[in-house]
């Protein structure tokens, strides 16, 4: 069998390895390069998504705080152990939106004897009050009051 000369694999082993080394050395870095970029991109891009959320999530409470000081305000005074106060809470509850916004105060901010009692403005403006609850009785409110 004959022998192979010592030259052929010092070849075939020097293409490898300056192969390799060019790899290396030239190819590899532009392949970083460009991850690093895409990367640097990505979070560029993420970062204009985040500051556009918040812009937008601003201006949706700004919206929102538009159209809550629109509505009228039902004030009401009730306690937890009322029956005709749970029947109230149970039909506002089932109203998906109600077209007034509801606030409710304390003793100490307006001291009545008697609960559920409730304030508003009708449709003429003028202050009302009405003392006690029965099933029906939103509707009624909703009814006087101004609803623009």
């Amino acid at each position: 069998m004959p022998r192979k000369p010592r030259h052929a694999l010092f070849s075939i082993w020097f293409v490898l390895t300056v192969g390799t080394l060019a790899h290396v050395f030239t190819i590899s870095p532009f392949c970083s390069y460009a991850h690093t970029a895409d990367v640097d991109e990505d979070l560029t891009d993420m970062g204009f998504l985040l500051s556009r959320i918040k812009q937008i999530e601003h201006r949706l409470d700004k919206l929102e705080q538009v159209r809550t000081s629109q509505l009228p305000v039902l004030e009401v005074r009730s306690r937890e152990n009322c029956q005709p106060c749970n029947v109230f809470r149970n039909e506002l509850a089932a109203m998906k939106e109600p077209p007034f916004t509801v606030r409710y105060l304390s003793q100490a901010e307006w001291p009545v004897s008697g609960v559920p009692s409730f304030r508003y403005q009708d449709a003429s403006g003028r202050q009302k009050t009405r003392t006690g609850y029965r099933s029906g009785d939103l509707q009624k409110i909703i009814a006087e009051m101004k609803t623009n």
